[in-house]
């Protein structure tokens, strides 16, 4: 469960949009390069040991509460109470960074990426009223959710993340496969993923102990590259245009 737990956390993080979108801000190839790897390493080795050290660091001290996410505000105001509400404002400040990000990213995709899809020639402006429209929404259903809660904001993590980790396999057919991937095994895989991690969250089920957006990445691979190999590849005049940049980037900074 904590190995399942560990890889689907650091896959999905690594591709959350409201993350992997900040490469876009990169000045060149490389340095997109350089942060793809270090953010894998941060969420694999930083982040990720950090919350479990957290969570086994109170079974250890015996820290007993109700809610499991409540561990280390309790653990705080019990061994260094004057240092507990630093802890929290910085836990809320991390929240409202992190929530601030995601709200842009979904109403990005909303606006721009299905926006453009239906109306290629649809105006900036709109595009902007698209996108105000879109974050009000979002923020009152955050706030419904709020409301009805849950045992656990873990339940909400971390299926948000396992479907984040879905996106691997096509990421993984575009930078690494991709004289052989395709477009239909890469939307066939993830819609298998998200529907298998759905199902078997919906059911609590953890099949021999992994958790379900494991269980979903293992499918969205296998079927990513079984329909890969049965549907024709992307075509290559397609994929040298999509990599041009990149490979422009790379020669200017060999020279």
């Amino acid at each position: 469960m904590y190995l399942s737990f560990w890889v689907i956390q650091a896959l999905g993080g690594f591709c959350a949009p409201y993350v992997f979108q900040r490469s876009y801000a990169a000045k060149n190839g490389k340095t997109v390069r350089r942060i793809a790897g270090l953010l894998g390493a941060y969420y694999v080795f930083i982040l990720m040991a950090a919350v479990m050290l957290i969570g086994f660091g109170g079974h250890i001290l015996g820290i007993e509460t109700a809610n499991a996410d409540n561990i280390m505000v309790v653990a705080m105001n019990k061994y260094a109470p004057y240092w507990a509400i630093f802890v929290v404002v910085g836990i809320l400040c991390a929240g409202m960074s992190t929530v601030s990000s995601i709200l842009v990213s979904a109403t990005s995709i909303v606006s721009v990426d299905y926006g453009r899809t239906i109306n290629k020639n649809i105006s900036d402006e709109k595009i902007r009223k698209i996108s105000k429209i879109a974050i009000l929404v979002m923020l009152v259903l955050a706030v419904i959710l709020s409301i009805v809660g849950y045992s656990s904001i873990a339940i909400l993590i971390n299926t948000a993340l396992a479907g984040f980790a879905q996106s691997f396999w096509p990421l993984f057919g575009m930078f690494v496969w991709r004289k052989r991937a395709t477009k239909e095994g890469a939307t066939a895989g993830l819609v298998v993923g998200l529907a298998v991690t759905l199902v078997l969250t919906a059911m609590s089920k953890n099949l021999l102990g992994f958790a379900p957006g494991f269980w979903g990445l293992v499918f969205n691979g296998l079927v990513f590259f079984v329909v890969s190999l049965c549907t024709k590849p992307v075509d290559k005049a397609h994929a040298d245009e999509f990599f041009a940049p990149l490979r422009k980037h790379s020669v200017q900074n060999r020279t």
